[in-house]
């Protein structure tokens, strides 16, 4: 499902470290921008949840809720796809990820 809602992807080069970005985003969370990102409304949000709360990588989890993903070559393939399908679907609204992403 396509969102009318605009996404953004943040790519970091090999050396520059995926968080850092991701810290960046922090400013608009904890000022009231948190709902700028989020994707509860998704038809598919809660049943899509249950596989994001299996994976092992905990920034994957942690991000989810706030429509924030990451995506690099440290990561699970498994994680990698899910992050893949996540963004294209719509549940998230920025990516921070590198050459590894492959839409």
């Amino acid at each position: 499902m396509k969102t009318d809602k605009p996404a953004c992807s943040l790519f970091c080069g090999p050396n520059c470290g995926w968080l850092g970005p991701v810290d960046c985003l922090e400013w608009p969370l904890i000022n009231e921008g948190l709902e700028l990102f989020k994707s509860e409304d998704h038809p598919q949000y809660q049943l899509i949840k249950k596989d994001v709360l299996k994976s092992r990588n905990r920034e994957l989890v942690q991000l989810f809720d706030n429509g924030v993903g990451i995506h690099h070559a440290g990561m699970l393939r498994s994680d990698r796809g899910l992050t893949d399908k996540l963004f294209s679907e719509g549940l998230l609204k920025v990516l921070v990820c590198t050459a590894t992403l492959t839409l």
